[in-house]
């Protein structure tokens, strides 16, 4: 890039520079289309300025930012060089697997109902990988591999874009080293069908004595779920954290307890798989007198039903309980607002209190995407869980008993079957029902587990912040644990701008969707809007990133006062002032500007999607615009509400 005078006004980002592309084989050709339309510079000094950047990269052994002059005489003087460091930055792509992952079988589901959509790094460092050790430590007890570690952290439960998938591929080791195991009966345990298409691993079968004892060991291992559920409960329950520590004395004590959330999900596995292998057992056993494999799904579905001591079905009981006892005492409580109604428990009847006290004791650590560590549980969002009650309070509270249809199910589905086969369909039946249970139980207590390691991150992310380790709390989510131990020990600042970074980039992460199941590496769906009633602008890509949202046009400050969260600014230049505003965007469209203007620098800092060049941007686009930016095409629409909404969606 080149441009007249000494620069000012191309980093306040008032003008255009004169842009000369070159390829790196520096042809006779290359120069004259680099040089076309361009004025500023001659053949001779691009000849010299490429030359010697390629002599100075050579020479560092690394790729440069170089900032250059030229005297009247049209001598080259390099001012300044700069490593390229965006590799170091964070994208979207930053904690996605490094495994080679062709003709793997993955899948969203399962994993998926715990955590959908995108999570934070926090949260892959934690729960994610104590998802996945359990997941490896299962393989290991039932005699698939020696070690836990010989299959490689995150085989198991992996991240894409901060999405999460489980690795069935990884998991069919089993069926080579443990008699019984099939590959059929693993998709049916995850998948809850059969992937014929999913290529089997390339590894030998074990032999008849090794299978057999192994098949043992995983028995074992399946049939000791209620022993592990007490040891379970037990670790649910000593886990204590010492809110009142120093930085490192917090930090220190989470490092130490790690090991526990491990624990849990192995506990949790243990429950987990006894209801996958009872559930998929029952389902192979009878397929071959089903032609139709969803009949056959529906009529094992119908005899899990009226099952008692569900962890979970307890939780709308005793909201209705609550909801029964404040209705009681005053009806007026429905037309409540959310916080008029938290300030009312303060008040309310000791009946009301009881009930309520006594669902935070036993729910209180539940949430939406509970093993989130960023998603604040009930009982600590108290106005979340008094919404939830608002709607049960204008809901139907009368808990009729539904006509069993169990018994009639459970002879359909044993049929005419005789002997032996009909003991085994009524012991998995039975088995299956009671799984149901324990696994339910189980994740409750995971939950529980993660939550108390969420209260005490939240309270370092304090510290951290009033120490001016962290620029604001919430920051400590987009750190790695292992990332929160070199702030603390190292003083590494230079983690707060990773973690702005990965803080906007969340928001693009959350934008994608993906299949529940995929053959090799994932790639997100791409949808396309209906372009033909939106506009489209296009622009040169400064920052890379994408965002959507409403436009607000900014040409002065009094415009950017008008800023809310989550705008996308549109304006003929970035001006220094502005900055402050820059964490209220998600993106920036501007009408001049190079890749060294303020604004680029600053988001590419802030990995803040940033196109420039975009021609009568602010003339075009008016204030309330649906637009989507997508930074790396250099690409602007603008949508219509309808479309927007499909964005949204989709």
């Amino acid at each position: 890039e080149a441009v007249s005078g000494i620069g000012e006004s191309l980093v306040a980002g008032i003008c255009k520079a004169e842009q000369y592309p070159l390829n790196k084989t520096l042809t006779a050709g290359d120069y004259e289309v680099a040089l076309k339309d361009n004025q500023i510079i001659d053949k001779n000094a691009l000849r010299s300025l490429a030359s010697n950047a390629i002599i100075a990269r050579d020479f560092f052994g690394y790729e440069l930012d170089l900032e250059w002059a030229s005297d009247p005489n049209g001598n080259i003087v390099f001012l300044q060089a700069r490593p390229i460091t965006t590799n170091d930055m964070p994208t979207i792509n930053e904690f996605d697997s490094k495994n080679d992952l062709t003709n793997h079988l993955l899948t969203t589901r399962n994993i998926g109902e715990m955590l959908p959509g995108a999570v934070t790094p926090l949260t892959i460092s934690t729960s994610i990988a104590s998802i996945d050790w359990g997941l490896r430590r299962m393989i290991n007890l039932a005699g698939a591999t020696k070690n836990v570690d010989d299959l490689p952290p995150y085989s198991g439960a992996l991240s894409i874009s901060n999405h999460l998938f489980l690795d069935l591929t990884t998991i069919y080791v089993i069926t080579k080293k443990v008699l019984g195991a099939s590959k059929e009966a693993v998709e049916l345990s995850i998948l809850g069908e059969e992937r014929p298409d999913a290529p089997d691993i390339n590894q030998p079968n074990a032999d008849f004595l090794t299978k057999t004892l192994n098949g043992i060991r995983y028995g074992r291992y399946l049939f000791g779920y209620k022993k592990g559920e007490r040891k379970h409960r037990r670790l649910a329950k000593r886990l204590r954290f010492d809110p009142n520590g120093t930085i490192e004395e917090i930090y220190d004590e989470l490092d130490t307890y790690m090991p526990m959330m491990r624990l849990s999900l192995h506990y949790h596995y243990m429950s987990s798989s006894f209801s996958g292998s009872m559930n998929s057992a029952l389902y192979m056993t009878l397929q071959d007198q089903y032609p139709s494999r969803e009949e056959l799904k529906a009529k094992i579905a119908g005899c899990l039903t009226d099952i008692s001591g569900i962890e979970s079905v307890d939780i709308l009981h005793s909201l209705r309980v609550i909801a029964r006892s404040l209705l009681k005492e005053n009806p007026r409580v429905k037309n409540y607002s959310a916080p008029q109604l938290l300030e009312y428990m303060e008040i309310a009847s000791k009946e009301t209190k009881r009930a309520y006290t006594s669902f935070l004791s036993r729910h209180g650590h539940r949430t939406i995407r509970e093993a989130e560590l960023r998603n604040k549980s009930w009982a600590d969002d108290r106005l979340a869980l008094m919404s939830y009650l608002l709607t049960v309070l204008a809901s139907d509270l009368d808990e009729k008993p539904l006509t069993s249809t169990l018994k009639q199910n459970r002879r359909e589905l044993i049929g005419t079957n005789k002997g032996v086969k009909k003991m085994a369909l009524r012991f998995l039946l039975k088995a299956s029902r009671s799984a149901v249970v324990h696994r339910e139980y189980s994740k409750s207590l995971i939950i529980r587990v993660i939550d108390k390691f969420k209260r005490q991150y939240v309270i370092l992310g304090k510290k951290l912040a009033a120490h001016g380790l962290l620029a604001d709390e919430d920051l400590i989510f987009f750190l790695t644990h292992e990332e929160i131990g070199h702030l603390i020990n190292n003083s590494e600042k230079s983690l707060n701008k990773k973690a702005l970074s990965r803080r906007r980039l969340l928001d693009e992460q959350t934008m994608l969707r993906y299949h529940d199941v995929y053959l090799g590496r994932p790639s997100p769906i791409e949808f396309h809007p209906d372009v033909d009633h939106s506009k489209v602008l296009l622009g040169n890509p400064v920052s890379k990133g994408k965002a959507l949202g409403k436009a607000r046009i900014i040409k002065s400050l009094e415009d950017a006062r008008k800023l809310k969260k989550g705008e996308i600014m549109i304006a003929p230049f970035t001006d220094i002032g502005w900055s402050p505003y820059y964490c209220l965007i998600s993106a920036l469209v501007t009408e001049v500007g190079s890749s060294l203007s303020h604004g680029a620098v600053v988001a590419r800092e802030y990995g803040l999607p940033l196109i420039a060049n975009v021609t009568n941007a602010t003339l075009v686009i008016q204030d309330g615009d649906y637009v989507s930016v997508d930074a790396n095409k250099g690409e602007v629409l603008i949508l219509s509400e309808e479309e927007y909404h499909s964005f949204q969606t989709n």
